[in-house]
């Protein structure tokens, strides 16, 4: 599992300026994920990326975060690859490690 922390966008209200937003791979359920917390509650406003094969476009899962977070120029090679490097041939999303 990968997971990348982000900046909150600086436009965005003060309240979601302090959030945690979180955006990566689940290699267990083959799916990207993105996490955004208004604070420290354990009650996410945004969380995608739960079940299994949820969100397999790298794409897809950048544009749940684009509205909260600045998005790095290297991110999308870097899930891009996570993704790929975690689909080896032979490889089943629910293999015992």
């Amino acid at each position: 599992m990968s997971r990348h922390e982000l900046d909150p966008r600086p436009d965005l209200p003060e309240v979601f300026r302090r959030a945690t937003i979180a955006i990566g791979w689940d290699g267990p359920l083959q799916t990207f994920y993105v996490i955004v917390n208004e604070d420290e509650a354990d009650d996410a406003a945004i969380w995608v990326g739960t079940a299994t094969r949820e969100i397999t476009n790298v794409d897809t899962a950048l544009t749940h975060v684009e509205p909260w977070a600045i998005i790095p120029a290297s991110l999308r090679a870097e899930l891009v690859a996570e993704q790929q490097g975690d689909q080896r041939p032979g490889r089943h999303p629910f293999a015992i490690m």
